[in-house]
């Protein structure tokens, strides 16, 4: 489990927006005891994303109703929110398996978290009378003081736009399931095609087969039995060929029975549009007793804001208070920062006791060293004496052999008595050198009783300041567990302050946006009046001019028929020229005659063809005039046209505005009832924080008594720092002296080492004689 939380009317809005902004992949579970009976719902989430929804309390419900109930139960402060993740990657359960899984519980469309308690308003707002089986849900309580009235005629227009929604979603399945069976019978197409091409290519490569056989003259070899198999298998490929036709067949009887049962359906459709417009007029008689309704919700908004303001001067005197706790708070966090810096401090001399006893520990190993170097001398030391006792026996042997001889050496007398007399020497310097080596042992034995004294005193000094470095760590936690509370509790303070200001701005932009709503409705059904008028007035104008054009176009057709009638007039007279053209050339003086005739008929001709000119000239007029007036008509139509679309468009958004208007009604009475209950809250809260302000008082002296005593337990350490730095110099010293001893001991040694070799110089010399 990720995390768990308790319920409240914010709860899990802000859960559901956090886990959005992770891309979140898990559930949300709610739980909730009412009236004995366990009510439970959980939410899958896909990447931020919801995807399905179940409830279970009197009746288990999935989807967007699971979702509402849900959303119910969260609002209650006793219900239990858990979050599980199941991104992990040892995870045994997949999201999507679930939404595979669970098709009926599907949350369709996109839900954006922010908007989702608009769901539980719509909810709420429902009649009281009207059945919870008709509205998919449970009984709920009454809305709030400034909750919408049910407005007359409301629940047959909601009835039928929840039916229109329902013809639609049908339709829409209806056409998925027909492309579907398109898509399907697309395959089997495809499928069919390629059995034919294998069939005809069976077909031919038997064809060829036996071809072969037949050219290479080899027909009667193939076997029989191939044969029928061959046979066998073309036949089986054409029964399955044929079978697949006939499903084919089949498929497309049932799409042709679909495809007439969605005209069927569209031709319901058709009629359901019909009636939608009917129930539109009745709308528009509902948004006029809307506009009155809001009149009433005007009236109900000053009345809100006179409590606002009553409910911002509490506010002003309740942030006047968390002021007050704040600048207690500074001063609480100065003192922490001064503890913080004593601490520091602490620290640092606790660092510099810990580099004087490594040191220690350092001289500590060099004395260790120094004494094995001690040790293996003396062992030298032992193994020297050792070996000057054996050379002190084999004297003795030496010396009654000497006895013996001592007749047969009377001649020698003299000589032996010298010998005698530095061999006694010699004896005493031994005696005397070992004397001096048993001082040195017991010197030794008396340094390695002073340092393991020496070392079992700083043993105990080491674990005296550990315990008491562990009670300064544990004083140091429990320092930073007050400094982290505090810091809680003022961020708790600063965010109390926030979301109450946010509130109160909140409510007064919700008041100051209904009453431009309601200014905007009013001013918008008049533009919308102006509008139809015009368009009433254009729409007559255009009448007027369709009459006129019609009436110009009428008159363009008699002048092209007068038109029409000259032009074959002059083409008679020029005929008529062009014969008597003829006959004047058969005779001369009809020719004159004719002439005159002819000059007379051209000045005619040439007034006709001016005439003519003139015409045209009304005619390229009268129809440039006809084809401006037809683009002032397509003009004026498409004005028209468009004056329609834009009443359309603001109809539309009347629409829209008067659901905005409902909806701000509904966030109104639930902004005066949140007010209430933070009223209460804002009470208690001014109680907690004069118990707070109380324990911070008490943590406060706590925190003094607890300096006073790290500043006498400070005062130890130093002492003891003191008394470890002395002992420090007395080791220091004790290792000088041992130093001197070492030296004393290699000066020793080297003494020892030019006795030897004398001693040897006389064992040569006796053995010489």
């Amino acid at each position: 489990m990720e995390r768990s939380l308790r319920g409240g009317p914010w709860a899990l809005r802000g859960v559901l927006v956090d886990l959005q902004e992770k891309q979140f992949s898990g559930v949300v579970r709610t739980a909730l005891k009412r009236d004995q009976a366990l009510s439970e719902g959980a939410l899958v989430i896909r990447k931020g994303a919801l995807a399905l929804a179940n409830h279970v309390s009197d009746r288990e419900v999935n989807g967007r109703e699971a979702l509402a109930r849900l959303l119910e139960d969260s609002m209650a402060p006793a219900c239990s929110v858990e979050i599980r993740t199941y991104a992990y990657r040892s995870s045994s359960i997949s999201v999507d398996h679930l939404v595979r899984a669970f098709p009926g519980s599907r949350l369709e469309g996109d839900l954006d978290p922010r908007n989702l308690m608009e769901t539980l308003s719509r909810k709420e707002t429902l009649p009281p009378d009207e059945p919870a089986a008709e509205a998919g849900e449970r009984p709920v309580p009454a809305p709030g003081p400034l909750a919408a009235p049910p407005m007359p005629g409301g629940r047959p227009a909601r009835k039928a736009a929840a039916a229109g929604v329902d013809e639609r979603e049908r339709t829409r399945d209806a056409r998925l399931e027909l492309e579907r069976e398109r898509r399907q019978r697309a395959d089997i197409e495809e499928q069919l095609r390629q059995a034919r091409s294998e069939l005809e290519a069976i077909k031919a490569g038997s064809l060829a087969m036996l071809k072969t056989a037949q050219d290479a003259g080899q027909a009667p070899a193939i076997d029989d039995h191939d044969k029928k198999l061959e046979e066998w298998k073309i036949l089986k490929r054409e029964e399955e060929v044929r079978n697949a036709g006939e499903e084919l067949s089949k498929r497309e009887a049932a799409l042709r029975q679909e495809r007439a049962a969605l005209d069927l359906r569209a031709s319901e459709l058709g009629d359901r549009r019909e009636e939608l417009g009917h129930e539109r007029e009745a709308f528009n008689r509902e948004k006029q007793e809307l506009e009155a309704f809001w009149k009433r919700v005007v009236e109900e908004s000053q009345g809100l804001n006179r409590g606002q303001s009553e409910l911002s001067r509490k506010l002003r005197e309740l942030f006047d208070r968390e002021k007050a706790v704040v600048t207690r708070e500074e001063e609480v966090s100065v003192k922490e920062r001064d503890l913080a810096a004593d601490l520091d401090r602490f620290d640092a001399e606790k660092k510099e006791m810990a580099a004087h006893e490594n040191e220690l520990l350092r001289a500590a190993g060099e004395l260790e060293r120094r004494e094995a170097a001690a040790k293996k001398t003396d062992d030298e030391l032992r193994a020297l004496g050792a070996r000057l006792r054996a050379e002190e026996s084999k004297l003795d042997a030496q010396r009654s052999a000497l006895e013996g001889q001592e007749l047969e050496l009377a001649g020698l007398q003299d000589a032996v008595k010298v010998s005698g007399k530095d061999l006694s020497q010699k004896e005493a310097s031994i005696a005397k050198r070992e004397a001096a080596l048993a001082a040195d042992r017991r010197d030794c034995d008396l340094l390695k009783e002073r340092f393991g004294k020496l070392e079992r005193e700083l043993q105990d000094r080491a674990a005296g300041l550990k315990h008491r470095e562990d009670e300064v760590l544990v004083k140091e936690e429990e320092l930073a567990d007050r400094a982290r509370g505090l810091l809680s509790k003022e961020d708790e303070l600063k965010r109390l302050a926030s979301g109450l200001a946010e509130r109160e701005e909140r409510a007064a932009r919700a008041v100051r946006d209904s009453e431009d709503l309601a200014e905007a409705s009013a001013s918008q059904a008049a533009d919308a009046d102006r509008k139809a008028k015009h368009a009433a007035r254009e729409s007559e104008r255009l009448q007027k001019l369709e009459t006129a054009l019609a009436s110009r176009e009428r008159d363009l057709r008699k002048r092209e028929r007068d038109l029409a009638r000259a032009e074959k007039k002059v083409e008679d007279g020029w005929a008529e020229v062009a014969a008597e053209r003829q006959d004047g050339q058969r005779s001369g003086d009809q020719a004159r005659a004719a002439q005159e005739a002819i000059a007379k008929k051209e000045k005619e001709l040439a007034a006709l063809g001016k005439a003519l000119e003139h015409r045209r000239a009304e005619l390229d007029a009268a129809r440039s005039a006809h084809e401006k007036s037809v683009r002032d008509t397509e003009h004026l139509q498409l004005e028209q046209e468009r004056h329609s679309r834009e009443l359309e468009k603001e109809e539309l958004r009347l629409d829209r505005q008067g659901k905005q208007l409902e909806r701000r009604a509904r966030e109104l009475a639930e902004v005066e009832g949140r007010a209430k209950a933070e009223l209460v809250s804002l009470k208690t809260q001014q109680a907690e924080l004069s118990a707070r302000e109380k324990k911070v008082r008490e943590d406060e002296e706590k925190l003094r008594s607890e300096l006073s005593e790290l500043k006498t337990d400070k005062g130890k350490l130093t002492k003891r720092a003191e008394a470890l730095s002395s002992r420090e110099k007395e080791l220091a010293s004790r290792e000088a002296e041992l130093q001197k001893g070492l030296e004393s001991l290699g000066e020793r040694d080297e003494l020892v080492a030019r006795k030897l070799k004398e001693l040897d110089k006389i064992k040569e010399n006796l053995m010489g004689l």
